[in-house]
């Protein structure tokens, strides 16, 4: 009898912007069988509630998948600190993937990122980088990125996945000199994989943001 896939949480820290909505909905289009999308919340907040049940309605009616919604503590907003509660909550996966609410990620991501972890039991963190940019309205960026080896600045905020056991006692609080310093201390617990993958970045404006990522012209 064929073992299940391992679950992997999806966990998407939001202060209710628009962007939301195609943030979950890209997140619960993931081809990999056994995701757990949770929106990270703060459930007094209208506008953010308005957004995670208008998307859950759509889902519903279609007999889909819905998102499951957490309730953070306060004032937390979606910052770090969302992120390090969720690593430390008992009720989380052992696979973790952190979406922030304006971002996009086309469906086959996760299913790529995790099968390195199903192969080996030694991996615990997966990063990947891309060679192009893409907007929503499938209009593409125009500058190319370095492969994303854990060097300062290179690892795209959103392209790791990673295993809880790895992280316990990780600080996610920014560091100005390396933003994504908690992914080196992940990886020096295990192996680590980079695959080069395309990324999609989304945001409200459908302009690009400013990002953490080193680019060669």
């Amino acid at each position: 009898m064929a073992r299940q896939p391992p679950l992997v949480d999806v966990l998407i820290p939001t202060i209710g912007r628009p962007s939301l909505t195609q943030a979950m909905l890209s997140a619960l289009a993931q081809t990999y069988p056994r995701t757990r999308v949770i929106v990270a919340a703060d459930a007094n907040h209208l506008r953010t509630m308005n957004l995670f049940h208008r998307v859950n309605g759509l889902r519903r009616t279609m007999g889909k998948t819905i998102a499951e919604l957490v309730t953070t503590p306060r004032p937390f907003g979606r910052g770090d600190r969302v992120k390090e509660w969720w690593i430390g909550n008992s009720d989380a996966a052992e696979i973790i993937h952190f979406v922030d609410d304006d971002d996009w990620i086309p469906p086959s991501a996760i299913a790529a990122m995790v099968a390195p972890m199903i192969d080996d039991p030694a991996v615990t963190l997966v990063t990947c980088s891309t060679l192009q940019l893409k907007l929503v309205d499938g209009s593409a960026v125009g500058y190319r990125l370095r492969p994303g080896r854990l060097e300062r600045g290179q690892v795209v905020a959103n392209s790791a996945l990673f295993r809880k056991s790895a992280a316990g006692g990780v600080r996610l609080e920014s560091d100005p000199a390396d933003p994504r310093f908690w992914l080196h201390d992940i990886a020096e617990r295990g192996k680590h994989v980079e695959l080069t993958l395309p990324l999609y970045w989304y945001n409200a404006t459908r302009e690009v943001k400013p990002n953490p990522i080193e680019t060669q012209r």
